[in-house]
């Protein structure tokens, strides 16, 4: 990409959408069952809704501490969260009563910490669904929706419910009645805002039907939607800069994206591209380029752990798991899928 769209870019991070709506929602799920659990393949926006949710509590001067990973070593989980405390400046916190504090903790990377079976059955079992004390936002590249950990407790697991749970799309995040309307991804709201935002920087309109059609391919994942208009200024650079394109239409839109080996060339410069295994991760590991092709093919597939080409693109983030009504009975089955059609493409 040319240096000069790449800097005209940057002043479009996707950090630049507050996304509102979407924190305070996430914060009343905090407020009322003190444990979330959000889930998202790499590059799916999860840090930034993450330090964007730790910008809420400053703002409100609420205690908030920001935890990046979890210690592999074995710890003892109040302990530790309560010298994080102190290193944030949280002297009146005690480590005995830790549980019982107003802070709020968020844990992002929080696959790290599905090992720590006394964090699991602990803290994070003992404040999930309470009304009082320390509040948990666990913020993870994998996991079962309704347990967070998919490795075995050792004892009753920890249970999420509904509102507990935060995918990729609203209608991927949970279901029936109690849906907390959270999702990963942008809304559609806040997708038109990050375009705004870029149109006003680079000085090029998105129409709206390529705007749409943009949505569609990649599902308002904030990676895939940085990723690609920064593909879209470097391929019509030229256009752009003698003001022979003004406005990019669907036309405009389709023909980059069909441009395969342009494309698939710029997105491997892209943080997006961690969420896709690379040939010679493939190549090493066939059980998961079979399972890859089956969702492809199929849509869906069961999440059968016991499955190592399932496995490794479960824990990789290659694909995403969530629960689907799919059955005739209207049983709830854990499902492999990939996050958005971009992914497919």
């Amino acid at each position: 990409m040319h240096p000069h769209h790449m800097a005209k870019l940057s002043a479009l991070h996707t950090a630049s959408c507050p996304r509102t709506k979407t924190i305070t929602e996430l914060a009343k799920v905090l407020d009322e069952h003190r444990v979330a659990l959000v889930r998202g393949p790499p590059s799916s926006g999860k840090t930034t809704l993450a330090r964007l949710l730790q910008s809420y509590y400053v703002s409100r001067e609420e205690p908030v501490v920001f935890l990046t990973g979890w210690p592999r070593k074995t710890v003892d989980p109040p302990i530790y969260l309560y010298e994080k405390c102190k290193e944030a400046g949280y002297d009146e916190v005690d480590y005995m009563t830790l549980q019982y504090s107003n802070i709020t903790f968020i844990i992002d990377e929080a696959q790290q910490s599905y090992n720590d079976k006394a964090l699991w059955r602990g803290l994070i079992k003992s404040q999930s669904g309470c009304q009082s004390g320390a509040r948990i936002c666990l913020f993870a590249s994998y996991g079962n929706p309704v347990m967070g950990t998919p490795e075995k407790p050792g004892g009753p697991p920890v249970h999420f419910e509904s509102e507990q749970r935060v995918s990729l799309l609203r209608y991927h995040a949970s279901h029936g009645p109690h849906s907390n309307n959270l999702g990963l991804f942008y809304t559609v709201e806040e997708f038109e805002y990050v375009l705004l935002l870029w149109s006003a920087v680079n000085e090029v309109e998105i129409a709206p039907v390529a705007r749409k059609v943009l949505y569609y391919v990649t599902g308002g994942h904030p990676g895939a939607v940085e990723s690609l208009v920064a593909y879209i200024l470097a391929y019509y650079h030229s256009e752009v800069e003698n003001n022979s394109i003004k406005t990019i239409t669907e036309k405009h839109l389709v023909d980059s994206l069909e441009d395969g080996p342009n494309l698939f060339a710029s997105l491997q410069t892209t943080v997006f591209f961690q969420s896709f295994p690379t040939s010679q991760q493939l190549a090493l590991t066939p059980a998961a380029a079979t399972a890859l092709r089956r969702i492809i093919q199929e849509g869906t597939i069961p999440c059968d752990l016991d499955d190592p080409g399932v496995e490794l693109c479960f824990k990789r983030g290659w694909a995403h798991t969530d629960y689907t009504h799919s059955s005739p009975a209207g049983v709830e089955n854990l499902v492999c899928f990939l996050p958005t059609r971009l992914h497919v493409k």
